[in-house]
């Protein structure tokens, strides 16, 4: 499966989180403190007043963009294209205008910074902080911060102690927005069929930017070629927890790790939180790593690979440029597969000429082993275990696929 920049270590995991962690600045302030303002063939740039009187002049992220203009009931689309043809003053007439007429019941909002990779001083004692903020998200004063370097702590010793440091990890990142820790127990091992045995595993994934929540659920590594795929529905009750808390405050907020002098294990407010997590992951190693669960996952994707439901049409449409076949298109509209990984799905398909439902499963997170993003090849692995969950009517309905009416006239 594809790997990520925690290299396989908890301790390489936790550097890279300490590394992000330092570079965040957050902070609650009401919309009428930004103005928005343009600078010809760059993105959308900002000037945020804080509430301790100085100003932060920053640029949003494509991110952060998309949530200020649905905040705004503007269309991002529209945002987008104002930039694209040239005017920008256009788009940044718009914005400032909504900063300044806002929802007054939804006026108060969480900034979420990148910091600049240096600080100048005489830009600080001026009160004008320098320019190379990057906004990355942008939400209600009501969002929890329980990001990477928070669940890391609470996490990872649960990990390293479950049945002695029986688990290994399988792969793991960090991004810009998302986290994910694929974990495997190299001692639970079976055949789904002759020559093809599995590990049991299990995966957590975290949003900091308010893509995702805080997920937790199962997960297998196929030793074969070493696929992974996510089977959140592996436990009956899988982990999961939004980002959300009470109302805060406006103000310069507090980092999980500001003063390790005071705070060597981090910052106490986050106790409850932690605690809460922790538990919750106890009990998802409990049912994951359970000898009885296991062995009703691998009966379930060994009827999988048993079915005598196979795919159809095998062959490329004649007048496509591309190589996909009609259960591949429809796998492809409904989660989001691109024509081109469609492709390579196709080849990966054929290479092995396993054409079940768990045969495609295995191509399209074969395929997620060969992409070049991470975040991208874990959702690759997400369809595959989505594939796998197919109840048997459902399958039929993919694998007898035909080709749309306008390209079988």
């Amino acid at each position: 499966m594809k790997q990520g920049n925690g290299n396989k270590s908890f301790e390489d995991l936790k550097n890279v989180a300490r590394d992000r962690a330092s570079r965040k600045f957050d902070v609650i302030q009401n919309v009428q403190a930004l103005e928005f303002y343009s600078v010809a063939g760059k993105p959308q740039h900002m000037i945020l007043k804080l509430p301790d009187g100085a100003t932060i002049d920053a640029v949003a992220d494509n991110h952060a963009m998309d949530l200020i203009c649905n905040h705004f009931h503007m269309p991002s689309s529209y945002h987008r294209y104002c930039m694209k043809e040239g005017k920008p003053d256009l788009a940044t007439h718009n914005l400032n205008v909504w900063a300044d007429n806002p929802d007054t019941t939804k006026q108060r909002r969480m900034f979420r910074f990148w910091k600049p990779e240096y600080q100048y001083p005489e830009n600080i004692r001026s009160g004008h902080l320098p320019g190379d903020y990057r906004l990355r998200s942008f939400h209600s004063d009501r969002y929890m911060r329980f990001d990477d370097e928070v669940l890391m702590d609470a996490c990872i010793p649960e990990i390293e102690k479950f049945k002695g440091g029986a688990l290994k990890i399988a792969s793991c990142n960090q991004s810009d927005h998302f986290l994910n820790l694929k974990c495997t127990m190299p001692g639970m091992r079976k055949e789904v069929k002759i020559g093809d045995p599995i590990e049991a595993g299990f995966r957590l994934k975290n949003g900091e930017t308010g893509l995702s929540k805080i997920l937790g659920g199962g997960f297998i590594g196929r030793l074969v070629c070493t696929n992974g795929m996510v089977l959140d529905d592996w436990v009956s009750d899988p982990f999961s927890r939004k980002h959300l808390t009470g109302v805060q405050p406006i103000g310069i907020m507090p980092q999980y790790w500001d003063d390790p002098s005071r705070f060597p294990q981090g910052n106490p407010a986050y106790g409850d939180y932690v605690n809460v997590v922790r538990k919750q992951l106890q009990q998802l190693l409990e049912k994951c790593f359970s000898e009885e669960q296991f062995e009703r996952v691998v009966e379930r994707l060994a009827s999988t690979a048993h079915l005598s439901t196979t795919i159809k049409n095998l062959d490329p449409h004649p007048e496509s440029k591309k190589r996909t076949i009609p259960t591949l298109l429809v796998v492809g509209k409904e989660f989001g597969i691109s024509r081109t990984a469609q492709q390579n799905v196709f080849d990966a398909l054929h290479k092995d000429g396993d054409f079940t439902q768990w045969g495609l499963a295995n191509a399209i997170t074969r395929t997620a082993n060969d992409h070049t993003n991470y975040d991208e090849a874990t959702k690759l692995e997400e369809i595959g275990g989505n594939v796998l969950s197919f109840p048997q009517q459902t399958w039929s309905r993919y694998a007898q696929a035909d080709w749309p009416a306008s390209m079988a006239a």
